[in-house]
C-alpha cells in the first residue's frame, strides 16, 4: 500500500481531534497576561518615579517663589533647573527638559514644569522601551492683600547678650524679604508694635502728620494737680521742689539737661528755670523713664498782704512791711510759673502707645482707640513722640511695600 494512501486519514482526524488545543491556548494567553503584569510592574515603578518628581517640582516652585517677580525669565529657568536637578534623586529617570514661567494676567502665578525619560524592564519586550513622565508645579498669589504685625521687645532686658543687634537684623531682613515679594503697591502692609511703649521712628518724621504732640509737650500729669506746697515761694537760687518719692522726679539744670540739680538756676540763660528730671514711676507708672519736655519758668511779682497800723507779715515768707501808721503796707514777694515746651526739633524719633482718637487720654491708656474708618484714618493711627530713657528699637516706618 503506498504510504500516501496510508498517512491520508491522519490530516482529517488531527483536524477534528480537540485533546491538544488547551496547550495552544495557554501558548498564547500566556503573552498577554506576561504583558499586562510588566505593564503593571512598569507602571508602578514610574508612578514611584513620578511621586519624587512631583516632590522636588513642589519644592523647586516654593523656593523660586520668593523672588519670581524680579527674577529675569533665562534667570528663572536656569535656577529651577539646577535646584530641580540637585532635588530629584532618582537616576532612572533622565530629566530632559525643565521650565519655570512667571505670569501676571488674571492673578500672579509661577509655574514650573519638567519631562523625565525612564526605560522599562519589562515592557521593552513588547516594544515600548521607554515612559515619558510629566508633571507639573503651580504657585499662585491671592487677590487678597498680606497683613503682617511684628510684635517687638524692646524692653531693658533685650541690651543683654547681643539681643537687640539680633531683633534688628532678623526684623530687617524680613521686612526686606516682604517688600521684595511685593510687585503692586499695598500688596503687603507692615505694622510694628513694641512688646514695650517705645519705638524710633526717626527724628526726620518730626512733620508727619500721624504724631499727636499733646503729651510730648505737657507738664507732668502728677504735677498739674499737686503742685508743691511752697510752690509761689520757688525762684532763682531755690531748692529744688521735687522729689522722687513725692512727685516722682527731681530737677535738672536745663531742659534737655541728663544731670540732676538740688537748685534752680539762679543765673545763665536758664535762670528761674525749674525743669523736671526723668520720671522714675513711681507716681504715675506709665510715665516711667520718661523725660519732660519743658520746664517751668519763674517770673517775680509783688501783692499787698495788708495795709493800715496794724498790718502785719504774720509767718509769710518774703514779705515785708514799710511805712508807719495808715500809711503802713505789709507786701509779699513771689513767683508766677508757666510750662514752656521745648521746641519738637528736640524730639529723639521715639513715639509710644496711641491714646484714644483725639488725644491721650491718662484715663484709658490705649484701650478705646476708635476703629480707623473713612472718617477717622486719619486720627486713629497717630502715634504720641516719646522722650522714654532705655534701649531703643530702630526700625524705618513703612505703611505699605510696593
Amino acid at each position: 500500500m503506498p504510504l500516501s494512501k496510508w498517512l491520508s486519514p491522519y490530516p482529517k482526524s488531527f483536524a477534528s481531534n480537540e485533546q491538544g488545543n488547551v496547550v495552544i491556548m495557554f501558548g498564547i494567553a500566556i503573552m498577554a497576561i506576561m504583558a499586562a503584569v510588566g505593564a503593571a510592574v512598569d507602571y508602578s515603578h514610574g508612578n514611584s518615579v513620578k511621586t519624587a518628581m512631583q516632590a522636588a517640582l513642589d519644592s523647586t516652585a516654593l523656593m523660586l517663589s520668593r523672588d519670581a517677580a524680579a527674577t529675569p525669565d533665562a534667570q528663572l529657568d536656569a535656577s529651577a533647573k539646577n535646584y530641580f536637578n540637585a532635588l530629584f534623586t532618582r537616576g532612572e529617570g533622565k530629566v530632559t527638559n525643565v521650565n519655570a514661567s512667571y505670569a501676571t494676567t488674571g492673578g500672579r502665578s509661577l509655574t514650573v514644569d519638567a519631562t523625565v525619560i525612564m526605560n522599562t524592564d519589562f515592557m521593552k519586550l513588547f516594544g515600548v522601551p521607554q515612559m515619558t513622565l510629566t508633571s507639573k508645579a503651580v504657585v499662585k498669589w491671592s487677590n487678597t492683600r498680606l497683613r503682617v504685625a511684628l510684635v517687638l521687645d524692646n524692653t531693658g532686658s533685650m541690651s543683654d547678650s547681643g539681643k537687640m543687634p539680633a531683633l534688628i537684623t532678623a526684623t530687617n531682613s524680613l521686612l526686606s524679604q516682604l517688600k521684595t515679594a511685593a510687585t503692586t503697591n499695598g500688596d503687603v502692609y507692615v505694622s510694628i508694635i513694641p512688646f514695650a511703649k517705645d519705638t524710633n521712628m526717626g527724628a526726620n518724621n518730626v512733620s508727619a502728620n500721624w504724631l499727636d504732640w499733646t503729651e510730648w509737650e505737657d507738664e507732668p500729669p502728677y504735677i498739674k494737680s499737686n503742685k508743691p506746697s511752697n510752690w509761689e515761694q520757688i525762684g532763682p537760687g531755690s531748692s529744688c521742689p521735687f522729689s522722687t518719692s513725692s512727685h516722682g522726679f527731681g530737677c535738672v539744670p536745663s531742659p534737655t539737661s541728663t544731670s540732676t540739680t538740688s537748685s534752680i538756676p539762679s543765673s545763665g540763660t536758664y535762670t528761674g528755670y525749674i525743669c523736671p528730671g526723668t520720671d522714675s514711676g513711681t507716681k504715675v507708672s506709665r510715665k516711667d523713664g520718661v523725660r519732660y519736655n519743658g520746664c517751668y519758668t519763674s517770673v517775680q511779682a509783688s501783692r499787698n498782704i495788708a495795709t493800715g497800723s496794724q498790718a502785719s507779715c504774720g509767718t509769710l515768707a518774703n514779705c515785708t512791711c514799710t511805712g508807719n501808721g495808715s500809711n503802713k503796707v505789709c507786701a509779699q514777694s513771689y513767683y508766677t510759673h508757666n510750662w514752656v515746651k521745648n521746641a519738637r526739633s528736640t524730639w529723639n524719633g521715639c513715639v509710644n502707645d496711641r491714646g484714644d482718637e483725639t488725644a491721650p487720654n491718662s484715663a484709658a491708656y490705649d484701650t478705646n482707640v476708635t476703629a480707623p474708618s473713612a472718617n477717622n484714618r486719619g486720627r486713629a493711627i497717630h502715634l504720641m513722640p516719646s522722650s522714654r530713657n532705655g534701649t531703643e528699637l530702630r526700625l524705618e516706618h513703612n505703611e505699605q511695600f510696593r
